[in-house]
């Protein structure tokens, strides 16, 4: 697999190049004006959190490093989560000033970029912990095979 960042892109050389406040585009037909990766970690089947990247480890079989992982529960090491990756791709965009081009609406499903289960082996918590909102600078991680799910 290869490395997994959540991220947002706009071809703005098909956009207007000095828009009002709230203009919206469509793309013509068949195009599309951006897209969007969302990342999300999941445990028992319910959303716990994003992560901003998923990469695989170099010359390590099937072991991962998740990257600045926001969590509404805490994560220890031996849970198995699952991670998905789905890309987005924009039609339509709205111009919002001082922010700039947003996606606006996705033109179909979302392309699954990834969806794996993995078991932590170690996951240390960063900064301030809220009662709903734990942060992990990084998580390491090791892919199940689907018989280990």
């Amino acid at each position: 697999m290869l490395p997994l960042h959540e991220k947002a892109v706009m071809l703005e050389n098909l956009l207007p190049e000095d828009p009002e406040d709230g203009v919206i585009v469509e793309a013509p037909k068949g195009q599309t004006l951006g897209g969007s990766t969302v990342i999300s970690v999941y445990m028992k089947n319910k959303p716990i959190g994003s992560i901003a990247s998923l990469i695989p480890i170099v010359n390590v079989s099937r072991k991962y490093t998740a990257n600045r992982l926001s969590s509404n529960i805490p994560i220890k090491k031996g849970d198995i989560i699952r991670i998905t990756g789905r890309q987005y791709s924009f039609d339509t965009v709205i111009f919002v000033q001082y922010f700039g081009w947003i996606g606006y609406k996705a033109s179909k499903e979302p392309v699954v970029a990834s969806d794996k289960f993995y078991r932590v082996l170690a996951a240390i918590p960063v900064g301030p912990e809220e009662p709903d909102c734990l942060l992990y600078e990084k998580v390491c991680l090791e892919a199940l095979e689907k018989k280990d799910e």
